[in-house]
């Protein structure tokens, strides 16, 4: 059995067609355009997993979620075929990502705590930092809770600073 990526139907694998990159039953196959399709899936990850859509400008866009503190948040983009964020949203849970945060907004002590929680986050793969801000990669369905599990973190700082 297989699950429509797209109306979550349990059907039996010779009734389930590829679509623009999803695997979709035979009632949702062609029922939107591969555009249209694309655009319903990433909405429904915004969902799924409490994200939000960003622009930052020059045509970049990116998933976004809110740490606690103003000014910083997680950006999430695919990785394109040279493993560069693509500055596109994902497009699947499966799919490869980076997830950036920039904390050279906050207040410089506030961002130093930040670096230091971020350095002890040994459940994040693949992680580097860059002057101030760091990015780790992962899957999309696998890194969102790494995230949140550091920003919890993160959001902790905001209680140990009162």
């Amino acid at each position: 059995m297989s699950k429509c990526q797209l109306c979550d139907k349990q059907e039996d694998e010779k009734n389930i067609q590829e679509q623009a990159g999803y695997s979709v039953c035979l009632s949702c196959d062609c029922k939107y355009t591969d555009n249209e399709l694309i655009q319903l899936m990433q909405l429904s990850m915004l969902d799924n997993y409490n994200l939000y859509e960003f622009h930052s400008g020059g045509g970049c866009m990116h998933f976004a979620y809110d740490t606690d503190i103003d000014e910083l948040q997680w950006l999430i983009n695919d990785v394109d075929e040279s493993k560069e964020p693509s500055q596109q949203y994902p497009t699947n849970k499966n799919q490869r990502c980076m997830f950036g945060l920039y904390y050279g907004y906050i207040d410089s002590k506030l961002g130093a705590k930040v670096k230091k929680e971020l350095f002890y986050s040994s459940s994040l793969p693949n992680w580097q930092f860059y002057d101030e801000g760091f990015y780790f990669y992962d899957t999309l369905e696998n890194g969102v809770s790494k995230m949140k599990e550091v920003t919890q973190s993160i959001n902790n700082l905001l209680k140990e600073k009162k």
